[in-house]
């Protein structure tokens, strides 16, 4: 059996989270755009893409630590904070834990832009897979 570096894992699974992220996006926006696609209705669920993305988000943090170091880690850490917040927000006003901030009480987010923020996501994690972890070993070589 062979064995995979703990790097290729890395990047293996952000490879694969990135295509689930971006697959989902993408079937989710067609259908918002009254593409029929037949899959179950529970996977529209505004709710669940704010979860992905907390979850994205949160995924991007930890993994962002892994990077080298200067602008890309810095980026990284920014989008996952970003992500996290994003997925998270909406979340906890349904849950009604941010009622003591009266502006924040009324934000609603769209679920296509959800959708597209998903879409975006995988993307970059798809990207980031081949281009980012090949830049942050060359300049760990150099």
């Amino acid at each position: 059996m062979m064995q995979l570096s703990t790097n290729l894992k890395k990047r293996l699974i952000s490879f694969l989270v990135g295509l689930l992220l971006f697959a989902f996006g993408v079937v989710s926006f067609l259908r918002s755009l009254k593409y029929f696609i037949n899959l179950p209705e529970f996977l529209f669920n505004p709710v669940l893409l704010e979860v992905l993305i907390a979850i994205g988000g949160i995924f991007l943090l930890f993994d962002s630590f892994s990077i080298g170091h200067g602008k890309t880690k810095f980026l990284a850490v920014v989008i996952g904070l970003l992500l996290a917040t994003l997925g998270l927000i909406p979340i906890l006003i349904k849950l009604d834990l941010l009622g003591f901030l009266p502006f924040i009480a009324t934000l609603k987010i769209k679920p296509i832009i959800l959708e597209a923020i998903l879409v975006f996501y995988g993307a970059y994690l798809i990207v980031d897979t081949f281009a980012i972890n090949k830049y942050t070993q060359e300049v760990a070589n150099y």
